[in-house]
């Protein structure tokens, strides 16, 4: 995904849902926190990204130069890149986020979002991967242990959950529990589970697709 395109994801996602907090009108760095002006920013010493707001980074978290961060808290050794934009989240671990969403969610353990968004709640733990446009939404929505989420429109929300090994692309769209096989243009609702049995097979709970071609969707 070209930044172009990721700018124009990140500017609807704000201006749809977040418009109170957060507004993006440029690339990179046009971006109030709170009203806070960019130009009053502190350039993180790891990184020269901006902290704004009450934004609490540690020294050991990098903050790549176009990278904002308002508010929330940042530690370990996260990895923040790329035109990312994090408000009043939890970043822990060794997290990477790179030309991503980040708002009031949590990511943590090795957890991996490229080209993507997290925000409103949400969770993304473990080696869990949020990618290529892909988003996890709402209070009760988690990804976690080698999941992956990928694709424009794909989105996990309400109360979904993606976790084990399963792997989620091409527009689906999870509000139930999802912990293996693959699952490409479906809508999984929380009366539809997907359950692997010790034989590693998939019992269907919901229509299942073809299997991903993943291509380059983890672009790291």
């Amino acid at each position: 995904m070209k930044n172009s395109v990721l700018h124009a994801l990140l500017v609807t996602l704000v201006m749809a849902s977040m418009t109170s907090t957060v507004s993006m009108a440029k690339p990179y760095h046009a971006v109030n926190c709170r009203g806070e002006p960019i130009s009053e920013g502190v350039p993180h010493p790891n990184g020269g990204g901006l902290i704004l707001g009450d934004g609490q980074v540690e020294n050991s978290v990098y903050v790549g130069r176009k990278a904002v961060i308002c508010g929330g808290t940042i530690s370990g050794n996260v990895v923040i890149k790329g035109p990312s934009v994090v408000v009043d989240a939890s970043v822990s671990g060794n997290a990477v986020v790179r030309n991503s969403l980040i708002h009031s969610a949590e990511v943590s353990g090795n957890a991996r979002i490229v080209e993507g968004s997290v925000w409103r709640g949400a969770a993304v733990s473990g080696n869990a991967r949020i990618l290529d446009g892909a988003s996890v939404g709402g209070a009760g929505s988690r990804v976690y242990g080698n999941a992956k989420v990928s694709g424009f429109n794909t989105q996990v929300i309400g109360f979904g959950e993606v976790y084990g090994s399963a792997l989620v692309h091409g527009e689906a769209v999870i509000s139930g529990k999802v912990d293996c096989g693959q699952w490409t243009g479906v809508t999984v609702t929380t009366d539809q589970t997907g359950k692997c049995g010790e034989n590693g097979q998939t019992s269907l709970g919901a229509v299942l697709s073809n299997p991903i071609d993943e291509g380059n969707t983890e672009s790291e």
